[in-house]
């Protein structure tokens, strides 16, 4: 049997001590990095409570005109395909009062989970350059692509990989 070379054993230590450092979870090294949001009422919510499923993680805020723009096709969306391997995830990105984003959402009549989320420089999928921002989250858990400005659902539909047949 032939011995491990010890230059492999500083590489592996190396690796943990950037993994610890970094705050990296094991999800990461294997897929999406996991985000853990709270939605309106405090549940929080994972990515990896989805997997299994396409996921549209949709960045917005109640400010912005282009978020309003898409809100319809999200809902759409959802609402066609949420029985059929797709889920729609609105995450807020703004500093707002709660009470304000309900008041929203229900004038919206959004029914997909919202969660929340300060904007910060840098999320754990990397930057938002602007709003709207949709992640496209394969059911391996893999961003197949990143779409920035308002969705549509036929965009939706072209980049979600659903049987013919439930479309």
């Amino acid at each position: 049997m032939r011995a491990v070379p010890r230059f492999s054993h500083r590489i592996i230590t190396l690796f943990l001590l950037a993994v610890f450092c970094l705050g990296i979870s094991p999800t990461q090294a294997w897929g999406v990095p996991e985000l853990h949001l709270p939605d309106v009422n405090g549940r929080v919510h994972q990515l990896s409570d989805y997997r299994g499923q396409w996921v549209i993680l949709n960045f917005w805020a109640t400010w912005c005109p282009p978020c309003l723009e898409e809100i319809p096709d999200l809902l759409l969306f959802n609402e066609t395909f949420k029985d059929q391997g797709a889920v729609v995830i609105g995450v807020n990105y703004e500093k707002v009062g709660k009470s304000e984003l309900l008041r929203f959402i229900e004038e919206q009549f959004i029914d997909y989970p919202i969660l929340r989320m300060k904007p910060t420089l840098k999320t754990p999928l990397g930057r938002v350059l602007g709003l709207p921002t949709t992640y496209i989250i394969n059911p391996q858990g893999e961003v197949t692509k990143i779409h920035i400005g308002a969705v549509t659902l036929a965009e939706l539909e072209g980049y979600v990989q659903l049987p013919m047949h439930l479309k």
